[in-house]
């Protein structure tokens, strides 16, 4: 069994409600999708998460968004969270540019 298997029959009030919310989160609604994931990428930076921003930068690509809507997506993360976001950014724009380097 892998794990996100054991862990949904482990706990699952803790995994359903949170597939739930994802679920909820995702459903149309005032934004789009491709907006959605953009503020993704923006807190992605903020909380300083690679899997995130790798994650939702390929989702935005994906909803339509631009490299330059990414880009700047995850550089107006960094007003958010200082110092701290801008270097985790840095650090991980080979990671972000191979993303938005694979659909050119």
């Amino acid at each position: 069994m892998d794990t996100i298997t054991r862990f949904s029959k482990e706990s699952p009030n803790i995994f359903n409600g949170m597939m739930e919310l994802i679920k909820g989160a995702n459903t149309a609604g005032a934004l789009s999708g491709k907006q959605k994931e953009l503020s993704a990428v923006t807190v992605s930076t903020v909380i300083k998460c690679v899997p995130c921003l790798m994650d939702h930068a390929k989702k935005a690509l994906s909803a339509g968004a631009s490299q330059a809507e990414v880009l700047e997506a995850a550089a107006f993360g960094t007003v958010f969270g200082g110092a701290p976001s801008f270097v985790f950014l840095r650090d991980n724009l080979d990671g972000l540019y191979g993303i938005l380097d694979a659909v050119s």
